[in-house]
This record gives C-alpha cells, sequence and structure tokens, in this order.
C-alpha cells in the first residue's frame, strides 16, 4: 500500500513528553537515548513554538494500530534552513523516521511525514528538510516519491573511506505556499 493514510484503525499521533520513555521501549530498533534526549531537550507537548520565538523545539508523531501499539515514530524540529533560502523562510527538520519492519510498505511512513509537513505549516514553516545516508537507496527512493530533493552532497572525506561512514545527502522540501500563507495569516491574529 502506498496510499497517504494508514490502514483503517490505525492513527497517527502527537506523542507527549510523558509518553517518550515508554514508547522507546515498544519500538524496537528506535533509540531509548533518543526519547531521553528529546525529553531533555525539551520536546514540545503542543507543538513547533508558532510564535517563533523559540528555536528547536521538537514535536513527536508516532503511527498506533488499532490495539494501542506504536507501530513508527518520527520526529520534527525547528531549525534554520542549512543552505541558502530566501530571507525570512523559517526551516524545520524531520528526523529519525523509523517503521517496524513488519508494519513497512503500508503508507505508514508517508503518513507520518504528512502530519510532519502539517504541524511545520501551522508553525509558519517553509521548508522542511532531512538527511539521507548514501548507502540508504531505498530511503533515498521514499523521499524523492514524497517530493523531496537532493539539495547537497557532504564532501567525501578521508573519515568515509577510512571509518566506513558513508556520506549523508541533504533533501528538502519547500511547503506547498497556498497552505502557508493560510497559516501565515491564522499566525499574525
Amino acid at each position: 500500500m502506498s496510499g497517504e493514510m494508514p490502514p483503517p484503525g490505525w492513527k497517527i499521533k502527537r506523542v507527549m513528553r510523558h509518553e517518550m520513555a515508554a514508547l522507546a521501549t515498544q519500538l524496537r530498533g528506535w533509540s531509548p537515548a533518543s526519547a531521553a534526549r528529546l525529553a531533555k531537550e525539551g520536546a514540545s507537548d503542543g507543538g513547533i513554538d508558532a510564535a517563533g520565538d523559540t528555536d528547536g523545539l521538537i514535536v513527536l508523531i508516532a503511527a498506533v494500530c488499532p490495539c494501542e501499539t506504536p507501530v513508527a515514530i518520527c520526529e520534527v524540529a525547528r531549525l534554520p534552513c542549512p543552505f541558502s533560502t530566501p530571507k525570512g523562510r523559517k526551516g524545520a527538520y524531520i528526523g529519525n523516521l523509523f517503521v517496524t519492519p513488519q508494519n513497512r510498505r503500508r503508507g505508514i511512513a508517508r503518513a507520518l511525514v504528512r502530519e510532519c509537513e502539517r504541524v511545520s505549516r501551522e508553525a509558519a514553516i517553509d521548508d522542511v528538510f532531512l538527511t539521507v545516508e548514501s548507502t540508504n537507496w531505498p530511503a533515498m527512493q521514499f523521499w524523492r516519491r514524497n517530493g523531496f530533493t537532493m539539495r547537497y552532497r557532504e564532501p567525501l572525506r578521508w573519515r568515509h573511506l577510512f571509518s566506513l561512514k558513508p556520506q549523508r545527502y541533504l533533501y528538502h522540501r519547500a511547503l506547498p505556499e497556498e497552505e502557508l500563507s493560510l497559516h501565515k495569516e491564522q499566525n499574525k491574529l
């Protein structure tokens, strides 16, 4: 299944701060250290700060099956765009997208990405970006299918050759202008 929505009965929801540790232990393959880091750095229960006063607020979004078990997670954080953009544009970083192996290819990852974009638009964010390792071909194909384009390739360095660390690619997607205009007007009120 490659649709926009997860299977019937499944839901996409924001994860509250008090749910993070339990979520990390339930999602094998997703690091409990990531949940601790997010809680320590100030994950937001409400969303990315729409007023624009505080950078770096993080929202966790999870996919939950009908039996209320989390099967996927993604985070979105307001960060400055790491590349040149027209003045006044705001950026958000999508990171740590993870879907349990038995639940892949059902449209869950796509639904999580769309929710990250919706949350970003609510905060009047203009651009979303992420990084992908050069060896992760399925991820690169996924992001391209979802409207992202590669904007930057990390320069190949000796550390990549001798430590076997893959290069990272920066992918970007500008959020649709018509939806952004609506959210920017709402945030001015």
